[in-house]
């Protein structure tokens, strides 16, 4: 999958600029640097090379040549201090698998073993000594690999007992402070993810080089929040160039996806695959997809076009539009205005998704990547019949289930 080799591990995909990589969620932070200066004679050390040969293939996305590497390390210097968390990076390196295995952000057989995989490796610092500082990382990076497996329950737990369990440790308290609220996101459950997106802009340094990026992620996730569970904006269309037209009160009753996008955006290129195998999928049940575009053609450009009263370059745009679509076999109807309705959901952060639920109300809101099916299967269906029921852990090699299954 292309967005997770790109982004090293990020095991969840937010938002960015448009026409930007997403920026990755809080990964695991780079391991332990060697007391000696680099350069010196004691950093050229035997231990200090394997270290620096395993991040280096860490870096590179080679996650299983650089698990070899931190398990080598970890058996030949236990006595180093980077020894205690060399599990935790063994772990990363099978997230970096995993993700590298899945297809469309869904995993498969393969995907699914080698998060097992990061668990048990996780699990190796955690029940050493769950309060060792290392423990923190280890929580935050095993409610990273329950999220990529659609446990949200778990995902939770995970995030709780490192915000519960490390109150001094700034990063991996802030990191899961702000994942714990995706969970609730997940679940459609607003009010439930608004104390800890509160929270983290409480406590975090919003000018800190470390948490900027996902601070100002996280105020945009809170202004989305502000238009939840209430009614969703009459979509605002110059034509419909793709698809036949229609208004949200016709589709009341329904559950509506809405997937906002541009044609110059390259991330919306990468994203196209997916939102085509989703309307494939989760059409049949009765999910409505409805694209929306603009006149823009570029980054910064005016989402009315160059020269909104040409009606020749509207034509050109147009027929762009469909070309677009039929490139990517896109056949959901795609509305196409003078950036309107994308003004009225916040929505300019191209690619991006709004779930609206049968009542007419906005749910949901972020990068595509970020859609998991058990969001979907909400929206649908409702709740899981087992909620809030602790449930085993299903085998290793087990797959999550990867379509549209209803209630779980």
């Amino acid at each position: 999958m292309t967005i997770a080799t790109s982004l090293l591990l990020a095991a969840l995909l937010l938002q960015a600029p448009s026409g930007q990589d997403p920026v990755p969620a809080p990964a695991p932070a780079p391991a332990p640097a060697p007391a000696q200066a680099p350069g010196s004679a004691a950093a050229e050390t035997p231990e200090n090379a394997l270290w620096k040969k395993a991040l280096e293939l860490k870096g590179a996305n080679k996650g299983r040549e650089a698990h070899e590497l931190f398990a080598r390390f970890r058996t030949q210097y236990p006595a180093d201090a980077r020894a205690a968390d060399a599990p935790n990076e063994m772990g990363v390196c099978w997230m970096i698998v995993g993700r590298d295995k899945q297809q469309w952000h869904r995993n498969r057989p393969e995907s699914v073993e080698a998060f097992r995989k990061a668990l048990a490796d996780f699990a190796l610092v955690t029940d050493a000594d769950p309060k060792q500082p290392a423990a923190a990382r280890s929580w935050y990076c095993q409610g990273l690999v329950w999220i990529q497996l659609d446990d949200l329950a778990r995902a939770e737990q995970a995030f709780t007992r490192a915000i519960d369990g490390f109150p001094d440790d700034k990063l991996y308290r802030a990191k899961s402070i702000e994942r714990r609220a995706a969970t609730w996101r997940h679940r459609l459950e607003t009010a439930k993810a608004q104390p800890d997106l509160e929270r983290y802009l409480r406590e975090v340094d919003k000018n800190s080089t470390e948490f900027k990026a996902v601070y100002e992620l996280v105020e945009r996730f809170v202004r989305y929040a502000k238009a939840f569970d209430r009614p969703a904006p009459e979509l605002r269309p110059e034509s419909w160039p793709i698809g036949t037209g229609t208004t949200l009160a016709a589709l009341r009753g329904e559950p509506v996806l809405l997937y906002f996008f541009a044609q110059w955006c390259h991330n919306c290129e990468k994203e196209a695959s997916f939102v085509r195998e989703m309307h494939e999928r989760w059409g049949p049940l009765g999910l409505r997809f409805l694209g929306v575009t603009d006149f823009s053609t570029a980054p910064q450009g005016p989402a009315a076009g160059n020269d909104p009263k040409n009606a020749l370059e509207t034509e050109q745009t147009v027929a762009g539009l469909r070309a677009y679509c039929a490139r990517h076999q896109l056949t959901l109807p795609v509305l196409i205005d003078r950036g309107a309705t994308a003004g009225l959901y916040q929505a300019r952060k191209y690619p991006e998704i709004v779930l609206i639920d049968r009542e007419g109300r906005v749910r949901w809101h972020d990068h595509p990547a970020n859609l998991l099916d058990s969001t979907l299967e909400r929206l649908l269906f409702g709740p899981p019949e087992n909620e809030g029921q602790a449930q085993p852990a299903p085998p290793s090699g087990t797959p999550t289930p990867a379509g549209p299954g209803g209630k779980r």
